[in-house]
C-alpha cells in the first residue's frame, strides 16, 4: 500500500457523505492529530473524492494543514464506492467495548495525568446506576435473578428514563424497577420479534 501526500485543497469531500461530524468531533480528531501525529491516510479514489475519512479531511482542514496522508485506490466501481463508504462507518459499530478492559486501561491514563474530558473518553467510563425507588426485595428471593449490564453514560441514562417512565404502568408488588424493565423488554420483543 503506497501511502502518499496530497494536498488538503485537491482533496473533496462526497457529496452524499452518510456519517454526520460535529464541532467537537471535528476538534478531536484535530487534537489527535496534533497529539499523536496524522497516522490514519485518508482514503481517496481516481478524482481525489474521499472514500474513508471525512473526519480527518475537516479536521486537517482546521488545523490549516497544506498536506495530508492519503491512499488512493482505483478500479471501483461506483457500487463498489458507496458499498465500501457505508460498510467502513458501519463495521465500526459492530463491535462493543470490552468495559472490564477499558476500565483498567482509562484507570491507567488518568493514574498517568492524561486526561479524558478533553477527548470525551470520561464518558466511558461506567458509573453504577442507582434510582431512589430500587426495591431489591420480594418474597421469592430464591427465584430472583441479578443481571449486571456495563452501559456508556448515555446508555445509562436512557435506560433510566425508560424505567423511571414504564414504573409508572408497570406491576407495583415487588421490585418495581424489575417489572418496569420486564415490560420494556416485552414490549420490544412483541414490536420487533
Amino acid at each position: 500500500m503506497d501511502i502518499i501526500e496530497t494536498e488538503t485543497h485537491l482533496i473533496n469531500a462526497y457529496e452524499f457523505n452518510n456519517r454526520k461530524h460535529s464541532e467537537e468531533q471535528i476538534s478531536r480528531i484535530a487534537s489527535s492529530i496534533r497529539e499523536f501525529g496524522f497516522n490514519q491516510p485518508i482514503v481517496i479514489d481516481e478524482n481525489n473524492i474521499v472514500l474513508v475519512g471525512h473526519g480527518r479531511l475537516y479536521a486537517a482542514k482546521s488545523l490549516n494543514l497544506d498536506k495530508v496522508p492519503s491512499y488512493k485506490i482505483t478500479g471501483l466501481t461506483e457500487v463498489q464506492k458507496k458499498a465500501y463508504r457505508i460498510l467502513d462507518n458501519k463495521l465500526q459499530n459492530d463491535s462493543t467495548w470490552q468495559f472490564d478492559n477499558l476500565d483498567l486501561e482509562l484507570g491507567f491514563l488518568e493514574d498517568n495525568g492524561f486526561e479524558l474530558e478533553p477527548w470525551g473518553l470520561d464518558q466511558l467510563i461506567v458509573q453504577p446506576t442507582i434510582l431512589d425507588d430500587v426495591d431489591i426485595g420480594g418474597e421469592n428471593r430464591e427465584s430472583d435473578y441479578t443481571r449486571r449490564f456495563c452501559l456508556t453514560k448515555e446508555q445509562a441514562e436512557e435506560v433510566d428514563r425508560a424505567i423511571l417512565s414504564a414504573s409508572k404502568i408497570a406491576d407495583t408488588e415487588g421490585n418495581k424497577n424489575a417489572a418496569a424493565l420486564a415490560a420494556i423488554c416485552s414490549t420490544w420483543i412483541t414490536q420487533n420479534g
